[in-house]
């Protein structure tokens, strides 16, 4: 299929990635597939690493991963050590071309911090991330993460995130501008020209929120000026029904 630059495909997680490891489709730029029985987390990383070292490795752009309502059901009912999610998803770390990322994760896993940096370092040029994990795994990142993603993916438009907030980052020492500099570059006095971060919309899963002395809402708005949508999975909590309402005010 030399030809061919979109596939969506469903099926198990073990007869797909036979497929992807035969496959000729050097043009291939959109890959999506749906997962519809249960997987291991072994299969998921070799079916990872089987698109990598395949035809399309170097040039997908896009790649979701996504999980069927009756595979969630029996996968759900079924226990696993707890494996850091960087460690199941390493070789995507080498995908640094990647522009959309979608992945439903349905294995008790790890993201801490110290992870979730490696993932923002490795893909530059991401537009669109969602990251759907398990609601009982170990360790989910915090407000922290945003910062990664504002310092890392700079063309990132929609994010969709699992976060525990318990502690407030410091905010970097260079943040982008809250609207297009008119500075050109060596004027004098002034640096290149920056324009704003162009992230637009955030949902998230919150599972933890403990006071912080500062309101989220400043981070968010002084890391993402331009963001317009804000959504949660848990909209009845008055902390975020309060944080939105502060954004809607800056």
């Amino acid at each position: 299929m030399p030809s061919l630059r979109y596939a969506r495909i469903g099926g198990s997680v073990p007869s797909f990635t036979g497929f992807i490891a035969g496959l000729h489709a050097p043009l291939l730029s959109h890959l999506d597939f749906v997962a519809k029985d249960t997987y291991s987390p072994c299969a998921v990383t070799h079916f990872i690493s089987t698109v990598w070292d395949s035809s399309i490795g170097g040039y997908l752009q896009s790649l979701h991963f996504d999980t069927d309502e009756l595979a969630i059901a029996g996968m759900l009912d079924m226990d696993h050590p707890v494996i850091p999610l960087v460690d199941i998803i390493r070789p995507l770390l080498s995908m640094t071309q990647l522009r959309s990322l979608a992945l439903t994760y349905l294995w008790k896993v790890s993201l801490p911090d110290t992870d979730f940096v490696k993932m923002a370092q490795a893909w530059p040029h991401l537009e669109e991330l969602a990251l759907v994990l398990r609601w009982r795994s170990s360790a989910f990142p915090s407000l922290a993460a945003l910062v990664h993603l504002s310092q890392y993916c700079p063309k990132l438009e929609r994010c969709m995130l699992p976060l525990d907030i318990n502690t407030l980052p410091e905010l970097p020492t260079a943040l982008p501008d809250s609207a297009p500099s008119t500075a050109k570059s060596g004027e004098a006095g002034k640096g290149p020209a920056r324009t704003a971060h162009p992230l637009r919309k955030i949902s998230f899963r919150l599972r933890q929120w403990r006071r912080a002395e500062v309101p989220p809402a400043a981070l968010l708005h002084a890391l993402f000026p331009g963001l317009d949508v804000l959504e949660c999975s848990q909209d009845q909590y008055p902390k975020f029904r309060q944080m939105r309402g502060d954004l809607e005010k800056m």
